[in-house]
């Protein structure tokens, strides 16, 4: 291996470090998740008269509030939230109102609301939102 690949190397390892780190959601036990409201929804409407059905059977949509308790940034990536129902399935997240990234950096002592949708099946029931490994009750 000449000098060149292998300096080409070490520099795709570190790009790919760096995004990784910053991908993760480090530090979820310093976040102080709020759920304000669950409920049904049967379609979403888009920007542009556009309807969205769910695959599933009917739109979880959670509204909630996120605060910062820790002194360091938290990146949150919402791709990463899941609503787990009664026999343990896994939904992922769906669509969003009101932000235009599923990734956030939440700075410390800040907090921010989210109104988030999830495909479900509408013969089940949501039990969870699931962040990683942290769980919050939708009960």
């Amino acid at each position: 291996m000449n000098y060149l690949s292998l300096k080409k190397y070490i520099i795709i390892f570190f790009l790919f470090s760096l995004f990784n780190t910053y991908s993760q959601q480090q530090g979820l036990d310093n976040l102080n998740i709020e759920i304000i409201k669950v409920s049904d929804v049967l379609n979403l409407q888009k920007s542009g008269g556009f309807t969205t059905y769910p695959y599933y059977g009917i739109f979880v949509m959670i509204k909630l509030n996120i605060e910062n308790t820790d002194d360091e940034n938290i990146n949150l990536d919402f791709g990463k939230f899941y609503v787990v129902d009664e026999i343990g399935d896994k939904y992922p997240f769906t669509s969003f109102y009101g932000f235009a990234s599923i990734k956030k950096k939440l700075k410390p002592g800040k907090s921010i609301k989210r109104i988030l949708y999830f495909d479900f099946p509408s013969d089940a029931i949501p039990k969870l939102l699931l962040i990683n490994d942290k769980k919050i009750s939708l009960e």
